[in-house]
């Protein structure tokens, strides 16, 4: 595909598929490994279905899919993949006890599941060893991917710039993990939370990061203020160049007053199968867990009863959204980058599958070209404005409290203190000590803790990384040379 001029409306769908490290030791079965087989099923093998049907139905346009290294990992590690599976036939075995407790209303919405995860098991054996990882590197070689990483493990570099050595160990580390994975460097570079900090761009351009997405008044309080808005490409004083966060398109699927997801009747996520708890689906408490076999619709934006999901009505509705998300793009100009986390595609919105591939379909029918960002950034970036961005973050409020400040502030204080010790100590000297920080900086555990979900995990998995460190850092400055 020809790569757009300045004026051409175009879209650049930019999803970031991230979960934290939820992989367990030995054979213990922990809640929250549910993450990833939920995604599995709900998000990662629908996005590879959808993207080879538009394959082979000869259907342009391309997207870039970002995979962080923990997730990569856990894709390619045996025990979660054995895990996986058996938690794959305790929803199979599900749908046969679910039917005869439901009454006949919820059956449509039953028997859409049934065949979703009949689909979503054999596309999984097809597969076979390379698994998603072999997918997404298949759907690069046709053009229909770029792929992306990020820094390891997730950590939110504007809190680490003044720290060089951490950004050069995590953006390295990623490229390593990256390159070891898939055989190619990353087509782009992820900055988790959209968080960027001046002085960020020197260490993206010197890591070869071909192009990053950053959150709107990133973009928009740089200086100058760039000519087009959000509508091109940046370059910064660096070189490292980037594109800012479209908040149309960003609000027609996130806003919780008007996205796409809450409009009747798309399925409602937090009603979920209801009539619990299901045998294979309770915490150690005896407490009903999600199944993601949500029965109910959205009825209203209004908290009002629920009604039985209907698949085909739901479907029709992604399909309009999807056009009119396509119409709104046309009647732009210029570039709309449209970043997303990619789980928000049929685990937070189960039609959210569906909407990708009308979007893309809606696009080719309508001459909007869908273009993935790094391609954008290869043949038009040298001409893009420069300026300086600014620093910004899609977190709430557009700032860093969400990692900083209410319960999170004991996590950045224990943090900054690691950090101090083992420059002290000398980074260089201490390898397993500067892992554990690099697994302690993840973004997750702070967000976790400070109203993400998982407060308790976050905190548990956080403890034992800073325990690691410390033993690491005493173990090893004791050692003589």
């Amino acid at each position: 595909m020809a790569p757009p001029t300045n004026e051409d409306p175009s879209l650049a769908l930019v999803l970031h598929a991230h979960l934290p490290w939820v992989r367990q030791p030995g054979d213990a079965e922990e809640i929250e490994e549910r993450w990833l087989f939920e995604a599995v099923i709900e998000c990662y093998l629908p996005l590879v279905a959808r993207l080879e049907r538009l394959d082979r139905d000869g259907v342009p346009g391309a997207l870039a899919l970002s995979v962080s290294p923990t997730l990569a990992a856990m894709l390619r590690d045996e025990a979660m993949t054995a895990r996986f599976e058996k938690h794959f036939t305790k929803l199979e075995a599900l749908l046969p006890a679910a039917r005869a407790r439901r009454s006949t209303e919820f059956h449509p919405a039953l028997d859409h599941h049934a065949a979703r995860l009949h689909e979503a098991r054999a596309r999984w054996a097809r597969l076979g060893g390379d698994g998603l990882l072999g997918a997404f590197a298949s759907l690069r070689r046709s053009g229909r991917l770029s792929l992306w990483t990020c820094p390891h493990p997730h950590p939110l570099l504007p809190l680490w710039i003044d720290r060089p050595w951490f950004v050069d160990a995590s953006l390295s580390r990623a490229i390593s993990l990256h390159r070891k994975e898939f055989g190619v460097d990353p087509d782009g570079l992820w900055l988790p939370e959209c968080g960027y900090a001046q002085g960020l761009d020197a260490h993206l351009a010197r890591h070869g990061a071909r192009v990053s997405v950053l959150e709107t008044h990133g973009v928009l309080h740089g200086a100058p203020r760039p000519a087009r808005g959000v509508g091109a490409l940046v370059r910064s004083p660096a070189g490292a160049c980037f594109g800012g966060r479209d908040p149309h398109a960003a609000s027609a699927v996130w806003s919780r007053a008007e996205g796409y997801p809450g409009e009747a009747p798309h399925q409602d996520f937090a009603s979920d199968l209801g009539g619990g708890p299901w045998e294979g689906f309770t915490s150690a408490d005896g407490d009903a867990l999600r199944t993601g076999l949500g029965v109910f619709a959205v009825t209203d934006r209004r908290g009002g009863a629920k009604r039985p999901y209907d698949p085909d009505a739901a479907t029709r509705l992604a399909r309009a959204q999807a056009e009119r998300f396509v119409a709104e793009r046309l009647r732009g100009a210029g570039l709309s980058v449209a970043p997303f986390d990619a789980e928000l595609f049929g685990h937070w919105w189960a039609e959210g599958p569906v909407f990708l591939e009308e979007v893309l379909r809606a696009s080719a029918r309508s001459g909007l070209r869908c273009v993935a960002l790094d391609r954008v950034a290869s043949e038009r970036g040298h001409a893009a404005q420069r300026i300086t961005p600014a620093d910004s973050t899609w977190g709430r409020g557009g700032h860093l409290a969400a990692w900083l400040d209410g319960p999170a502030a004991p996590m950045a204080r224990a943090l900054d203190a690691m950090a101090r010790a083992l420059e002290s100590a000398g980074v260089g000297r201490h390898p397993a000590a500067l892992d554990a920080l690099l697994s302690a900086s993840a973004s997750d555990w702070p967000f976790l803790l400070n109203g993400g979900g998982a407060p308790h995990y976050a905190q548990r998995r956080f403890d034992a990384h800073r325990d690691a460190f410390w033993r690491a850092l005493r173990g090893e400055v004791a050692r003589p040379g």
